[in-house]
């Protein structure tokens, strides 16, 4: 914000001053604002700044500043309303904010949507019990940088109440007796708590709201310090040296207290020096909720939702740092790859819930059989992957796989049915001087578990170099690839995007599978990976991205008229100019727009979106290509893209889309990416609808898209035009919605 000041300096009771001081420094202090400023309305049309706390620059600036109430007055009009408080938004006014502002504060703006930029301001009018106006409070440079959340703007709510009251009060009576009792009740009346301390850091007086939030009465808070009813491990406050306190300086530290039965309860302490520097005043700020929920939602994006263990996201981390730690220090590790055999099984013949269940309690039994310093991870549908940290050799690795094995066999009994799945347990083992990569032991152990597949269902094997059984495949796949773009094996397929409103076809994504020696189609997952290593992705991309356009132009000269998606990889991103001029003549040789074109970037890649990438993405946007990011919401590029990048539509990963009818958390996470959409102004898709009940639930939360086998599985162009002319006999819908 920028703060919005007046001047010319007026004589105030001291009493006042005072209590005008103490309140800018308690907001500075426990509201987490750098900048606090009270302005008072003078004779002649005019507000002064008669209060500041600040920067010793910011208060020489603003003390005594002098504005207009008419230039007050345009600002009130511009601004939005929040409560009794006046948000100024740079980029809603229709007038120079910069040009009407006391000062503007030299801060760094964070690149998110809710950031404080320097030419914000959030104010709040200071009213009489008659209506007519003291004067105007105004704060400045949160300290997160971000603007204030709402218990932060009732919070300033209720220090402007105080803060008209003192003014009139004192306005009205000059007595120090009155200022004094208007400062109690300011004190009395604080969210926060409060307390002043003696020269002893004892509490000569606290507040209700301490008294709350410790869970204390009154008299056993006063005559003692705050360390009786600090948490043991957080007895850290009293070693602060008291000249840190000196000059009216503030000190702040969140730490646990305990309560009366024994609970705990997370708070803000802000310790201020006041008077004549014998005494202090703190403020204490619970934060219990807060700490609470930051919590839960860093569990729930490193733990899997069904199971309760931590995710890929985790197992990655956690296996990076082991990994590190092998290098350094000689620490070895093995990872166990958990695969269960059966569970397909299980899960036809019953319901998703069951077999729901069966994944909960096996990673129930692989959490009992491990030890707190190993990870347990769901690696996706029926597979688990285990870190096992310091263990001394491969032998310990292996007995400890049995061990998981044995746990996952035993018979599972839910309401009264009993079911059975086996463990194929793969083994990579990890020693001091071993070179191998985080990525590379993940396939050796995935390697060892389909050889324990190969001796039949349950059982143990431990990676050998020797074991290369799919290295034949992958270098089949290799040398297809090599063969690709010459011998036509790329093969384009196309999938409808319809409008969950009315099933008509709003879009087409174009699907790349490739035609191995004895035709069969391959799908991307068996040969994408192999396409990068090579160093081919690139140009079997641009293969892709030529032969849609053409396809589109095709349908369009039958009467069919479509925006077409395409897939492209992060190298070509990356590569953003030589990108930028491939596209272009590619969109020139076809006649296709650049309206109709849309990129989607997979959010499983990590794509660095550096100033060169994004300057040429709103290129492109400019020119009318929009991007789209793809199985939105499990990669770890789901926030970073939408943040830095200008994304047009994101695609909600078939994961969430499949849970959806059946778990409450994938609903909740469904609904909470449409409305992410919807506030950042995006195009929303569900990707991999298979069932009508996927369908059903996708349009009951907001989707505005869908695509899937449901309404129409990936063809090939030809076939697809036939489908869309029969179509066109069944009033242009492709699937009847209820």
């Amino acid at each position: 914000m920028t703060t919005l000041v007046p001047s010319a300096p007026g004589r105030m009771p001291l009493d006042l001053q005072a209590t005008l001081d103490l309140l800018a420094q308690t907001i500075v202090n426990a509201l987490g604002f750098d900048v606090a400023v009270i302005n008072l309305v003078r004779a002649g049309e005019t507000l002064e700044v008669v209060s500041c706390v600040g920067p010793p620059e910011v208060r020489e600036q603003l003390l005594g500043h002098i504005e207009s109430k008419e230039n007050w007055h345009q600002i009130l009009e511009g601004s939005e309303p929040w409560g009794r408080l006046r948000f100024l938004d740079h980029t809603k006014v229709d007038f120079d904010a910069a040009e009407m502002l006391a000062w503007v504060p030299d801060m760094v703006v964070l690149d998110e949507p809710e950031a404080w930029h320097p030419e914000d301001a959030l104010f709040a009018p200071l009213h009489a019990s008659d209506g007519s106006m003291l004067g105007i409070l105004s704060v400045d440079m949160p300290r997160d940088g971000r603007r204030p959340d709402p218990l932060t703007r009732d919070a300033l709510e209720a220090f402007a109440v105080s803060a008209a009251l003192a003014i009139e009060h004192a306005t009205l009576h000059s007595r120090t007796e009155e200022s004094e009792r208007l400062f109690r009740g300011v004190f009395d009346a604080s969210p926060l708590g409060m307390a002043l301390l003696d020269e002893d850091q004892r509490m000569r007086v606290v507040n209700a709201a301490m008294c709350s939030i410790l869970g204390r009465p009154a008299a056993e808070l006063t005559g003692n310090t705050l360390d009786p009813f600090t948490h043991p491990d957080d007895l850290q406050f009293e070693t602060v040296p008291e000249r840190e306190l000196a000059g009216g300086r503030s000190l702040r530290v969140e730490q646990r207290y305990l309560r009366p039965d024994g609970s705990v309860v997370w708070g803000e302490l802000t310790a201020t020096q006041i008077g004549d520097g014998e005494r202090a005043v703190l403020q204490l700020r619970d934060v219990t909720e807060h700490r609470e929920a930051v919590g839960r939602l860093r569990h729930l994006a490193s733990h899997d939702t069904v199971t309760g263990v931590g995710n890929r996201s985790l197992l990655m981390e956690r296996l990076s740092c082991a990994v590190q730690r092998r290098e350094e220090h000689g620490e070895p590790l093995a990872l166990l790859f958990v695969d269960l055999d059966g569970f397909k099984r299980v899960n036809d013949a019953h319901s998703h819930s069951v077999g729901d269940q069966v994944l909960y309690t096996v990673a129930r039994r692989l959490c009992q059989v491990t030890r707190a310093q190993d990870t347990v991870a769901r690696w996706g549908g029926d597979e688990f992957i285990v870190l096992v940290d310091r263990v001394p050799d491969a032998a310990t690795a292996v007995a400890f796989a049995e061990r998981v094995e044995r746990a996952v066999s035993l018979p599972i009994h839910l309401d009264g049915d009993e079911f059975r799945v086996t463990a194929s347990v793969g083994i990579t083992f990890s020693g001091a001087g071993d070179t191998t990569s985080a990525g590379e032991l993940l396939h050796n152990a995935d390697s060892a578990m389909y050889q324990s597949k190969r001796h039949g269902e349950g059982g143990v094997s431990l990676f050998e170099e020797s074991l290369r059984r799919s290295a034949d495949r992958r270098a089949h796949i290799e040398e297809v690839l090599r063969s690709a773009l010459d011998r036509d094996r790329l093969v384009v397929h196309y999938q409808p995007i319809i409008a969950l409103q009315d099933g008509s076809v709003t879009a087409v994504e174009a699907l790349l599978r490739l035609r191995d020696d004895d035709s069969t189609l391959l799908y991307p997952d068996e040969f994408l990976a192999a396409a990068e290593k090579l160093g081919l992705l690139v140009a079997i991309e641009y293969a892709v991205l030529r032969e849609a356009c053409q396809q589109a132009k095709t349908w369009e000269s039958a009467g069919h008229t479509m925006p077409l998606s395409v897939n492209v990889c992060v190298r070509q991103l990356v590569e953003i100019d030589a990108f930028e001029v491939t596209l272009h003549r590619i969109l020139a040789d076809s006649s296709l727009p650049a309206e109709r074109l849309t990129c989607e970037i997979t959010e499983h890649a990590y794509l660095d979106a550096n100033s060169a990438t994004l300057s040429g993405m709103r290129r492109l946007t400019d020119a009318g290509i929009s991007f789209s990011v793809d199985d939105f919401g499990t990669g770890f590029g789901s926030m970073t893209y939408l943040r830095s990048m200008p994304i047009q539509e994101i695609k909600i990963d078939r994961s969430f889309v499949a849970h959806a009818p059946i778990e409450r958390a994938a609903a909740a996470i469904l609904r909470a990416h449409v409305i992410l959409a919807s506030e950042l102004g995006v195009r929303c898709v569900a990707e991999g609808v298979e069932t009508p009940e996927q369908h059903t639930m996708a349009s009951a939360v907001g989707v505005g898209f869908a695509q899937g086998y449901l309404y129409q599985e990936p063809v090939p162009g030809d076939a697809l035009l036939r489908h869309l002319e029969r179509l066109d006999g069944q009033s242009g819908l492709l699937f009847k919605v209820e």
